[in-house]
């Protein structure tokens, strides 16, 4: 079983560091592009426990939107920032939250602060 293990870890592992790369990639691209994506990221981080709840960055885009706008808006913000790995979402609670609050540093990999919050 090992054996057979390690041959097909072997064989998948240049594929999983291609996916890798394109979701480096695509977290490095969304911060840069996408400033909801940074500012969901950044309340987190200034944040003790790394959570927020979902209702207040709705209540933000309502300031802008519509409500099924700003509900469709951050939907894709969310799912976009789980994919790059920047945050997560727990359905049940309705909150967003960092994997490793404890671990978080204050700015993002481009050396950039956090925007206020």
């Amino acid at each position: 079983f090992y054996a057979f293990k390690n041959s097909v870890m072997r064989k998948i592992a240049p594929f999983v560091e291609v996916a890798q790369e394109r979701k480096e990639i695509f977290r490095t691209q969304v911060l840069r592009h996408v400033p909801l994506v940074g500012h969901i990221r950044d309340v987190l981080r200034a944040r003790p426990n790394g959570r927020a709840p979902r209702i207040r960055f709705e209540a933000e885009l309502e300031d802008h939107l519509t409500q099924q706008y700003a509900r469709e808006t951050l939907d894709a913000a969310i799912e976009w920032g789980r994919y790059a790995e920047l945050y997560e979402y727990d359905d049940s609670a309705r909150e967003l939250l960092l994997e490793h609050p404890a671990t978080a540093t204050p700015s993002d990999s481009h050396g950039r602060e956090p925007r206020n919050v």
